[in-house]
């Protein structure tokens, strides 16, 4: 079984591709067990979307790794899981047994990142936000669209905020039980003269055609409400609220 490793801050990302059985998990935890103990994270993400099959030996793995996080108090969620994964990890006590070994998610969470405004760190910004809201099982087409608002508000910091000067990005995430999240992400930079026109769809003041000037028209389309605050010369916020169904319309309880 490949696993690929992805480390962002606090959160350890653990991408499972190929099918859980006996064959396929052996030398897994040589595979993940050293990374998971030096990083020590506070949460660890196993995403599953690349498994297609899992017996009990799977059962096995997940309990494993919970319980190499739980040593030390951090979390662990689950993502991706289809039918029958899911399913099986039901029928070995995964759930009941990591929802009674630590506090269950319950109520709000919340997570907060900021980094320096180069354009090397947008994809960062869409695994960190993504890999967060992962607790509430989204489904795809949910992610992606996190990931593509994200994106777009990202950039403008980088392009419009700062333009051709270096400052940093913030971002907080914010979501409660009920699946309803709250993206802010701002910046420190010139900030926006005319916030109704550049909401505009095709207005841009990049005048080196790169950008299209639909990166607010994307981000309302893709949020339930949007919000834009912005003062001259202090800089931008960007508030994106949006509630996620997810695949069962609730928090997964694993940690």
């Amino acid at each position: 079984m490949k696993v690929e490793t992805r480390e962002e801050g606090d959160l350890l990302v653990l991408v499972f591709q190929g099918e859980m059985d006996h064959h396929n998990l052996r030398g897994i935890s040589l595979q993940t067990d050293p990374v998971i103990k030096r990083l020590k994270p506070k949460m660890l993400l196993l995403d599953m979307q690349g498994v297609p099959f899992c017996d009990s030996s799977g059962i096995a793995a997940v309990i494993g790794r919970y319980k190499i996080v739980q040593a030390w108090g951090g979390k662990m969620v689950l993502h991706g899981l289809n039918n029958q994964v899911r399913k099986v990890l039901n029928l070995g006590g995964v759930f009941n047994i990591v929802k009674r070994g630590a506090e269950a998610m319950t109520g709000e969470n919340k997570m907060q990142i900021s980094f320096i405004s180069r354009s090397s760190n947008e994809g960062f910004a869409r695994i960190a936000v993504s890999g967060f809201l992962a607790q509430l099982d989204p489904t795809v087409d949910e992610l992606a669209e996190i990931k593509t608002v994200v994106s777009e508000a990202v950039t403008n910091c980088i392009v419009h905020g700062y333009q051709n000067t270096l400052g940093m990005i913030y971002i907080t995430v914010k979501f409660n039980d009920a699946g309803e999240v709250a993206i802010t992400i701002r910046d420190k930079g010139c900030g926006i003269e005319d916030v109704e026109k550049a909401r505009e769809p095709l207005f841009t003041t990049c005048n080196t055609g790169e950008r299209a000037g639909m990166g607010f028209t994307i981000m309302e389309s893709f949020s339930d409400r949007l919000k834009v605050y912005s003062r001259p010369g202090r800089g931008t916020r960007v508030v994106i609220r949006r509630k996620l169904s997810g695949r069962r319309g609730q928090v997964r309880k694993t940690a």
